[in-house]
């Protein structure tokens, strides 16, 4: 299952930012703090201080999305620190491996494998 179309950019925001914001704050930290634009058919990720949850800000044309995941039981997203560039692009199969607890640098994943007959 794809979690976007093939067109749409995943952004992994690399501080920690405040979970208690809304669409307007995270808007703002793209804005301002990343100098990106909100609206360049992107998913921009935001995480807290113990990487614990995550906060997904998508724009589809018609208004935003927010969406909220909280991790339970001791649960920790492997997040990237790198205060110098505050964003990294991401892949979706990157995106995958963050929402299973892998860290998203990974040196390779498995290779698919497709049937062949003789």
């Amino acid at each position: 299952m794809k979690l976007v179309r093939d067109d749409v950019r995943l952004y992994l925001i690399t501080g920690t930012v405040d979970m208690r914001m809304g669409i307007d704050g995270y808007i703002a930290v793209v804005q301002n703090r990343l100098h990106m634009n909100v609206f360049d058919n992107s998913i921009f990720l935001f995480c807290n201080k113990d990487h614990s949850k995550l906060k997904m800000l998508y724009w589809d044309s018609t208004g935003f999305w927010l969406f909220y995941k909280r991790l339970e039981k001791g649960n920790h997203f492997k997040w990237i620190r790198d205060e110098e560039n505050h964003s990294a692009a991401i892949t979706e199969e990157q995106y995958g491996w963050l929402m299973q607890g892998l860290k998203i640098d990974q040196k390779r994943s498995i290779e698919a494998v497709s049937k062949k007959y003789a």
